[in-house]
């Protein structure tokens, strides 16, 4: 799972549901080899 998920109700807030959302380290790892492809599509700058 490349994100987090934690939805929240505080009754202080409203009604509305408050969500986090924080990146995992497989995410990241994910995004740094797919910006890595993408440097090797483009080549030497």
């Amino acid at each position: 799972m490349y994100k987090e998920l934690d939805p929240l109700l505080h009754s202080q807030c409203g009604k509305k549901p408050r969500t986090t959302c924080k990146k995992t380290s497989s995410g990241i790892e994910a995004f740094e080899k797919y910006v890595e492809t993408l440097k090797s599509y483009i080549g030497p700058m």
